[in-house]
């Protein structure tokens, strides 16, 4: 066949599939008045909506409707009333309740009811896998295969779809996205499960387009951690954020989607308040198991009927704050007649506390606990000098290694050598049941939760709370129990 027989074909093919989309013009997505469906669907041999042409959406091999939730989440998407949160939807939802395929469904219907996006382009935006923008696009091109026979002939991460271009794009590989002509709709899944540091990156290309071409805008996702981007959308105040935001939990799929028997096993995981509950909560972590986690606190619980001793040995331990990271400090309490640690403080500090604020409250902590030691990552050489000064103590030295404990308060710790043998060391101390953290230290306890290690390097995008847990081994540094 030559190359001129070749394009032929193609455009054969082509002309076939602008033939076959023609049924599904002026088409409504959904008829969503139950007898006007039924109606509609007797007097058209079921071509009475988009999903009936396409099939409807398929659980467990059988075809279900659209439900009420999904017409809330279309309506929310399509509300125009001269705001600008027209056309900009943030949807955080429960696992499993059919939002990835509502949206590509939207999008196939936009292209293929009228031509108003013929010579546009749409996104589809997933994690950092090829494979990932590959499912989703065959996802789409799915919709056409059973019923109108409709074969694309495009590569996998793009559809030709009665005139619109619509692509997917892995979080990594953006440069494409960068610089459309007209985009008409971005569709950004799982977004909370993309790295941290593409995150931003995404939304700013997303939200240039504004002004451009005023797409339709999707944040889609389960929640995932603390400090990401969706609960950083879903904290700004009402009258700036730019999205009308949707909060659809297990609820709403009950009895639907979902059935109450696959609900009852769900809440057996330890995934349930992130998956299902809307919970920014991480993911589970390796280091530490559950049983271990619970046994802490049921310790911290017990030992919190004993009152502070001032004048125990008292860890400090103090992760400065870098760039974007936050501040952590933890105080455990080595409590001598039980032989055992708790911890008796937690502190988080985001955007960039004042350095002297921290020293001041530091400062305090030594005034109240005259046994206090501090362990402070050496790497932030500035604010352990100011700290030093402050407690009155020699500024003077050239290595970490001539701070020596029993002459120091603050003592500096090469975190880049020592880090994999504190987490070996705090991991240690859980496992043999000698750590109580009451339930009221709920940062650290979800940081426990979530810490992921790889050969004792801590993973701190999967970590929540990275500070406070690098505060807690720092802390555990004045402690050694046989």
């Amino acid at each position: 066949m030559t190359f001129k027989d070749l394009k032929q074909k193609l455009a054969k093919l082509q002309g076939n599939t602008n033939t076959s989309l023609d049924i599904l013009k002026n088409k409504p997505f959904w008829i969503w008045d139950k007898q006007e469906h039924l109606a509609k669907a007797r007097e058209s041999n079921q071509q009475c909506c988009a999903n009936h042409i396409w099939g409807c959406p398929v659980k467990a091999g059988k075809e279900r409707p659209l439900w009420d939730y999904q017409k809330l989440i279309i309506d929310t998407l399509m509300l125009q009333e001269g705001s600008f949160k027209d056309k900009h939807l943030y949807l955080l939802k429960a696992g499993g309740i059919g939002a990835s395929e509502t949206f590509l469904r939207i999008m196939a219907w936009l292209c293929t009811k009228d031509n108003t996006y013929s010579n546009s382009q749409m996104v589809i935006v997933t994690g950092p896998n090829w494979d990932l923008s590959i499912k989703l696009m065959k996802r789409l091109k799915q919709l056409f295969e059973p019923k109108l026979n409709i074969i694309f002939q495009d590569k996998e991460t793009v559809c030709n779809l009665n005139g619109c271009v619509i692509e997917s794009f892995p979080s990594n590989h953006l440069d494409s996205f960068r610089s459309l002509t007209n985009p008409a709709f971005v569709f950004c899944d799982e977004l909370d499960f993309i790295r941290k540091s593409e995150q931003i990156d995404i939304r700013h290309i997303c939200e240039r387009y504004i002004p451009k071409s005023d797409p339709f805008i999707v944040l889609c996702s389960t929640p995932n951690a603390p400090g990401s981007i969706m609960e950083s959308i879903k904290k700004e105040p009402e009258d700036t954020c730019l999205y009308r935001r949707l909060y659809i939990d297990w609820t709403y799929g009950l009895n639907k989607i979902f059935s109450p028997e696959e609900i009852a096993k769900a809440k057996m995981s330890p995934s349930w308040e992130r998956e299902f509950c809307l919970k920014f909560s991480g993911k589970i972590g390796n280091l530490l198991s559950p049983l271990k986690i619970d046994a802490a606190i049921q310790e911290g619980e017990q030992l919190s009927k004993i009152p502070v001793n001032p004048y125990s040995l008292i860890s400090c331990g103090v992760d400065p704050a870098f760039g974007s990271s936050a501040f952590g400090i933890v105080l455990v309490e080595h409590i001598r007649e039980e032989n055992k640690l708790r911890v008796i403080y937690e502190g988080n500090f985001d955007n960039h506390p004042d350095p002297q604020d921290m020293i001041d409250l530091i400062f305090e902590f030594k005034r109240k606990y005259p046994n206090l030691k501090v362990f402070c990552d050496s790497a932030n050489r500035g604010f352990i000098t100011s700290l030093k000064i402050s407690l009155n103590e020699n500024i003077h030295y050239e290595r970490v290694e001539d701070v020596l404990p029993g002459q120091n308060i603050c003592i500096p710790v090469n975190f880049s050598q020592q880090h994999k043998q504190m987490i070996s060391h705090l991991a240690a101390l859980f496992n043999d049941n000698y750590i109580g953290v009451e339930q009221r230290f709920e940062k650290l306890i979800l940081s426990l939760k979530t810490a992921v290690v790889n050969e004792y390097s801590l993973d701190k995008d999967s970590t929540s709370y990275n500070d406070i847990f690098d505060g807690l081994r720092l802390s555990l540094r004045a402690f050694k129990i046989n």
